[in-house]
This record gives structure tokens, sequence and C-alpha cells, in this order.
């Protein structure tokens, strides 16, 4: 029975099933549930679909994505808070100090744009636009709950960030166009 084809055919390699991100991994057909295939990868068997996960690469570009996606909302509720909360004169140009921090925010687009993709870069922008909105919401919660007592600066609070939430939504149109045509831009060169 060694030279039948039915002992070759059995020997064969199975043949390999193409990855939607390019490549071809094995299929295997053990019954384990988990298995090394290499350093980088690791096939897990359900019913009828394989999952191969890039555990190293995918990991480390994770721990980068959050720590970006982190950076970019900070960076643009510190654009805002600093926009209502003062004006810088330098030069002869009058402006909101938010300015000063507003363009990083580009900065940290481009890079999610050109090492994650214009998909990932979206959902950051949009992770940035929930930061936003949620900073407007306990800006006006915090000016209705009433103070305590000793609290003797109501007024200035009130004065300081009376323009929060208009400057939230032209910051935020402004954010969404820019963001979008420079994400979308960069993805595209």
């Amino acid at each position: 029975p060694h030279g039948t084809s039915k002992g070759i055919a059995s020997q064969r390699k199975p043949p390999a099933k193409i990855r939607k991100g390019g490549g071809a991994a094995p299929i295997k057909t053990a019954k384990e549930p988990a298995k090394n295939i290499d350093s980088n990868r690791i096939l897990i068997r359900g019913k009828e679909n394989f999952l191969i996960m890039e555990s190293n690469q995918e990991q480390k570009d994770s721990k980068l994505l959050g720590l970006f996606t982190g950076l970019f909302v900070a960076v643009l509720i510190m654009s805002n808070i600093l926009s209502s909360a003062k004006f810088i004169e330098i030069w002869w140009l009058v402006m909101p100090a938010g300015v000063i921090v507003f363009p990083i925010s580009f900065i940290f687009g481009d890079i999610l744009t050109e090492v994650y993709g214009y998909a990932r870069s979206r959902k950051v922008i949009w992770t940035g636009f929930l930061g936003l909105l949620l900073m407007v919401f306990f800006i006006l919660l915090a000016k209705v709950l009433p103070s305590a007592s000793f609290w003797q600066d109501q007024a200035a609070y009130e004065r300081l960030f009376a323009i929060a939430p208009r400057l939230a939504v032209c910051g935020f149109i402004a954010y969404l166009l820019g963001e979008f045509c420079n994400s979308f831009a960069g993805s595209r060169s």
C-alpha cells in the first residue's frame, strides 16, 4: 500500500490559503486548537475558518496606535481649552492660544494615516470628536452644578468657558474638514 496514490496524496502538503493581507499561509489540518506556525504567526482553527494572528508586530502596532490616539485626542482638547482661555499677540497677530497646539494634531494625523492607513485614521478622528463632545458636556455640566459655599469665581468660570461650546462646534467643523482632507490626501500620495 506504500506505492498507492492514496499514500502519496496523504503525504503531500495541503494547498496554501491566501490571506487578506497578502501572502500564503499553509492550511493546517491538525485538530489542535492553536499551534505556532513560525515565530510571528499563530494559527487558531475554528470549525471551518482559520484565523492567523500576527502576534509580535500587530501587538506593537496596537500599542503605538493607542498611544498616538491618546496624544491626538489630548492635543485636540488642549487646543480647544487654550482657545477659550486666552488670546495671545505675537507681533501684530492676535490669535487664540490654541493655535500654538492645534497644528500638532495634523502631525499626528499624518503619522496615523501613513503608518495605519486611512480607515484607522478616520476612527481616530471620530475618537477625537467624541473627546471634544465630552469636554463640552462636562464644561457645561460644571457650569450648571451648584458651586461650593467658598467658591468665589463662578462668574470668572462662566466668562472663561462661555465660548467653549461655540469654539468646539466651529473647531470641530474645521477639524473635520481639515483632518479628513489631510488624511485623504496623505493616503493617496
